[in-house]
């Protein structure tokens, strides 16, 4: 069990102890995630709780009742979306003619890897969890196929 800086008893720890396989802490300071940024859309709002670049974004998505995110798909970024509350339509597939679309409610996730065509739309106001990978340059990593805001092709908010 690993065990924190803070508190030798606990499993958790507010300070990341790096891994044996990772260089060592510069100015012996461990990595820190970025502060929360609130960043709007015209579908509602995210929230970025939580950015270790190289590892990992953590977002509250509030997406509004009837409104949509992009047709999208990312090169690189895995993400997994978890239903806080209300209830989403996800539709997802190789490409844009083969998609499948799948109800999701409060408690239920699904996982949508890099390559995989995608759109969430809010069948009622929602608040959905999204976890991704954050490779080098992961907030340009969305191809937008379709947008009924306008955006298609571009990484504008």
């Amino acid at each position: 069990m690993t065990r924190s800086r803070t508190d030798p008893g606990s499993p958790f720890s507010h300070q990341p102890i790096p891994r044996a396989d990772e260089p060592p802490v510069r100015d012996g300071n461990p990595p820190e995630p970025e502060a929360r940024v609130r960043v709007e859309k015209p579908w509602g709002h995210e929230e970025i709780f939580a950015v270790l670049e190289g590892r990992y974004v953590g977002k509250v998505l509030h997406i509004r009742a009837g409104a949509a995110l992009s047709l999208q798909r990312h090169l690189l970024k895995d993400e997994t979306l978890s239903v806080q509350s209300g209830r989403i339509s996800v539709e997802h597939g190789p490409d844009r003619r083969n998609l499948e679309r799948l109800t999701l409610g409060p408690g239920q996730q699904i996982l949508v890897q890099a390559r995989v065509v995608h759109r969430v739309s809010a069948l009622v106001d929602s608040e959905v969890i999204e976890v991704s990978t954050a490779w080098p340059g992961w907030r340009t990593d969305v191809e937008r196929l379709e947008d009924g805001y306008g955006r298609t092709g571009t990484t504008a908010p």
